[in-house]
């Protein structure tokens, strides 16, 4: 299980897709994040949902609050984003704990394919069209005016679509919120 990075978010979910269709993201410099957060007022029980940005698709998924989501390739087809409430939150490996517990599909959120074979995960309030990729990447920071520096992060995958899952886990570290993303 390797270790990509870390999103940091002030409230509401975060947006996954193909990093050519969240530069089409407004977030809350538009109408997009109220689509989103409307999405989950609406249903407060929805851990996350496909939703349309320009002609493209991408997923949101709840965090339940502000805080750090962490990502982990699993496999070259698996990766996975954890929110984590730790037992003890001095313990960094908690975070890993949490993403090696095995894979429970349960709850499909919907699919996304990633033509690009970059994939975008950012706080959905961002304003994804100021985000600028680096011009060598395998995971890292985008560039461009963000709300807050480390609210997204891009990641070089294989070009497929990925069929995007919720579940949760708890362990004696903690208990841990995931999205799954797992190519088709």
């Amino acid at each position: 299980m390797d270790y990509l990075g870390s999103i940091n978010a002030e409230g509401g979910p975060l947006i996954v897709g193909d990093a050519s269709v969240l530069s089409q993201w407004t977030g809350v410099e538009g109408t997009d994040y109220d689509r989103a957060c409307a999405l989950f007022d609406a249903d407060p029980k929805l851990e996350g949902a496909e939703i349309k940005v320009g002609m493209g698709d991408a997923i949101v998924w709840e965090m339940e609050g502000g805080g750090t989501a962490f990502v982990f390739r699993a496999t070259q087809f698996h990766h996975i984003v954890v929110r984590l409430w730790p037992t003890d939150p001095l313990d960094k490996e908690a975070p890993h704990v949490i993403a090696d517990q095995p894979f429970k599909p349960t709850t499909r959120l919907g699919a996304l394919p990633i033509e690009s074979g970059i994939l975008a995960i950012l706080w959905a309030a961002e304003d994804g069209t100021t985000i600028e990729l680096p011009t060598s990447i395998e995971a890292g920071r985008p560039t461009g005016e963000m709300a807050l520096e480390d609210a997204g992060l891009v990641l070089r995958v294989t070009p497929k679509v990925f069929v995007c899952f919720h579940d949760q886990v708890e362990t004696s570290v903690g208990i841990g919120r995931r999205l799954h993303l797992v190519a088709d």
